[in-house]
């Protein structure tokens, strides 16, 4: 079974679900149950199957994008010196939202290169410095992959750590194969 995505409003009450279909399925029928009981309305699993409620299935790379792949690949993108714990990125995304692209890349390649699970905020602004891109505030940057969970964080301040989400993972690989088509092929 796959990963699905469940979005629904019944009666005033929102559900929202993501992950296989069997634990979403499971977690719906509670919700349907809830509702029930709070509205004293008969809200089976079949009576909320008919109402209208938005079902899709989640976004996700195709086979060969998988996380060995954009290992292999991210060398392209990134340059892992050394000598310095700041990744730079070797091309920029274009668009309105740029830093807030090039940070999801820099936190891949963070935790696919160096295997960091958290990124301090200290280090994630050295490495948008050095491509030309000064951050003064990383969170407000990044308001809206932290607003949708993409980008997760802890801390406060300079003291923050950033990290990647599982969707935050599978945006990252999508913006690093579409920064990666724009590169002449070697």
């Amino acid at each position: 079974m796959g990963n699905l995505r469940l979005r629904i409003r019944i009666a005033g009450q929102e559900f929202e679900g993501e992950g296989p279909e069997e634990v979403v399925g499971q977690y719906f029928n509670c919700f349907c149950s809830l509702v029930t009981s709070l509205t004293q309305q008969d809200f089976t699993a079949s009576k909320c199957a008919q109402a209208s409620y938005q079902f899709t299935s989640s976004p996700s790379l195709p086979a060969e994008h998988s996380l060995d792949q954009v290992r292999a690949r991210l060398p392209t993108l990134l340059y892992d010196d050394p000598k310095t714990p700041a990744l730079i990125c070797r091309t920029l995304p274009a668009g309105p939202a740029k830093e807030a692209d090039t940070t999801l890349i820099l936190l891949l390649g963070y935790h696919l290169l160096r295997h960091y699970t958290e990124v301090p905020a200290i280090l994630l602004i050295q490495s948008l410095k050095r491509v030309g891109l000064p951050v003064k505030r990383l969170d407000r940057m990044l308001a809206r992959y932290l607003r949708e969970h993409i980008v997760l964080k802890t801390g406060k301040g300079k003291g923050g750590k950033y990290r990647l989400s599982k969707r935050g993972i599978e945006l990252a690989q999508q913006r690093a194969f579409e920064l990666e088509t724009l590169l002449p092929s070697v």
